[in-house]
């Protein structure tokens, strides 16, 4: 059971979390700039626009990582590390809930009997559609922030890099989140519902939920604080 608890550990530690990380960083961002004429023209500014600014971030380092490819010289917790790693070990990890493994494979577009008699045919279609940043300009776009603005500044101005939408940019969660609901399928896991909605959605908010709570206590929010 080494390479289950193994596997476990890397889907929760890795797409799981990163996931986590994306939305709820998201939701952070969103939250500030709908009261971002009001919070400019207060005293706080100053707060929300770092808070603002560490939650770009956050979302930036969590999707690429999540999408980051393994190569040989390193192993990774990546998505595409993840479904390597199952690949790999396949007969060593029990398949504990097949309806979620068909569940994807239909909202993916295949048969239901599709992935059958071959197990490994679900990773593989995966690890296919994952994004890749040669094709697909969000994440590219993402990845040019990465390596240029966060992990290695170099001497240029940040409002020439090109930025994608947050609609195109969360796209990019769509085969990461079908690998989770896959990956749920070895660890017994309901990471999404029959839709493919993640469960983990509402917990994203929290935090959003709270900075709200906190813009309406200064009075730049209008109503009561809400509980999230």
């Amino acid at each position: 059971m080494a390479a289950a608890d193994a596997f476990l550990t890397m889907v929760h530690d890795g797409p799981f979390a990163d996931i986590f990380r994306a939305l709820q960083a998201k939701e952070i961002f969103a939250t500030i700039g709908e009261h971002a004429g009001k919070i400019n023209a207060s005293s706080f500014q100053p707060v929300f626009a770092t808070l603002q600014s560490y939650a770009s971030d956050s979302f930036v380092l969590a999707v690429t990582r999540l999408l980051d490819r393994e190569r040989n010289q390193y192993q990774l917790q990546s998505t595409h590390g993840v479904l390597k790693f199952l690949k790999a070990h396949i007969e060593e990890i029990p398949l504990k809930e097949p309806v979620f493994v068909r569940q994807a494979g239909m909202r993916l577009g295949y048969r239901i009997d599709s992935f059958e008699e071959n197990p490994t045919a679900i990773v593989d279609v995966l690890m296919d559609r994952l994004p890749h940043p040669d094709e697909n300009l969000a994440l590219n776009q993402l990845k040019a922030l990465r390596d240029k603005r966060i992990a290695h500044p170099e001497r240029i101005s940040a409002e020439s890099l090109p930025a994608p939408t947050w609609e195109s940019a969360m796209t990019l969660l769509k085969i990461p989140t079908e690998a989770l609901a896959v990956s749920g399928a070895y660890t017994s896991t309901g990471f999404v519902d029959n839709q493919g909605r993640l469960l983990i959605d509402s917990d994203a908010k929290r935090a959003a939920f709270a900075t709200l709570r906190l813009l309406r206590e200064i009075d730049i929010a209008p109503g009561r604080a809400l509980d999230g």
